[in-house]
């Protein structure tokens, strides 16, 4: 108990004594005039005219943008500028959801049923976006 007491009483003065000696070698208070932020851009796409600004979601390595888009009276989802299935609808509330950099999953509507659609991107030769291999 007491060498507890020892180590929190040290921690906090070295912490005190840390604290001062910044405030002593220069730290101060900077006004915004002297603040310049850095931005980087980094282009994740095109909008799609038919863009829901709430369905924007972005993968977990931050490299690619997928949201869902309306064309008419159909309902679809555009992967890095690249569209998929069209549906009757989405679920009202429902999101598109990364499970890895390549893969989400949503919910769609068609013919009267609710599915939750499994998207992979892969780069493939006579693949259509989203659909998977055949064994």
């Amino acid at each position: 108990m007491r060498s507890s007491k020892v180590r929190g009483v040290l921690g906090f003065v070295c912490g005190a004594g840390a604290l001062a000696l910044c405030l002593v070698a220069g730290f101060r208070v900077v006004n915004a005039a002297e603040v310049t932020l850095v931005t980087r851009e980094v282009s994740l796409g095109k909008f799609h005219p038919g863009l829901i600004a709430a369905s924007l979601a972005v993968s977990p390595d931050s490299k690619r943008v997928a949201f869902g888009a309306r064309r008419a009276s159909k309902w679809l989802v555009v992967l890095e500028g690249v569209e998929g299935t069209e549906y009757d609808g989405y679920l009202k509330g429902s999101r598109l959801i990364f499970d890895s950099p390549s893969q989400f999953h949503h919910l769609a509507g068609r013919g009267g049923e609710f599915l939750r659609l499994e998207v992979t991107s892969c780069l493939r030769p006579n693949l259509p976006w989203g659909a998977r291999p055949h064994p």
